[in-house]
């Protein structure tokens, strides 16, 4: 199986195969900090998702003055630790899974209404994940009625 850098090294770099992945979430954004604290952020478009899978460096892809981050805070690529990923292909690429927070990128969609909308549908996997443990537990208490009163007609039979 090829790693993510072998893929993009023999061209398959269009996108991620993983679908959690920052390269395919809205909250990747670009953003800059204003010399009195301000700061402006923006979503990265197809092409310099495409371009940034690719292996390009980000000051190519974005210009000299942005960075690359996560709107989430989940990580920034300008302020990153010492002991954080150096590989920005991996991390773009990275199957997060539902460790993260994930939004698929929408095109012209605002961020706060990208983060209300996958608080929504986070709430809503929780709450049908709490509908399924609800059922089980009906389906057992049921059980287990039945299975309480056949015990209490066999015994009034034996003893009765």
């Amino acid at each position: 199986m090829q790693s993510d850098k072998q893929k993009i090294q023999n061209g398959s770099c269009s996108s991620s195969e993983h679908e959690n992945s920052c390269l395919n979430c809205h909250f990747l954004m670009k953003w800059d900090r204003g010399p009195n604290g301000s700061e402006w952020k923006f979503e990265i478009a197809h092409d310099e998702r495409t371009r940034l899978a690719c292996g390009k460096a980000p000051e190519e892809v974005l210009g000299g003055d942005d960075s690359l981050g996560c709107y989430q805070n989940v990580w920034d690529w300008a302020n990153r630790c010492k002991d954080s990923e150096n590989d920005l292909v991996r991390v773009l690429t990275h199957d997060r899974g539902e460790t993260c927070f994930f939004y698929s990128h929408t095109p012209g969609m605002l961020f706060p209404a990208a983060a209300e909308l996958e608080r929504r549908k986070v709430a809503r996997r929780e709450a049908r994940q709490d509908r399924k443990v609800a059922k089980l537990g009906i389906v057992i208490a049921a059980f287990a009625a039945l299975g309480g009163a056949a015990v209490g007609a066999l015994l009034a039979k034996v003893f009765g």
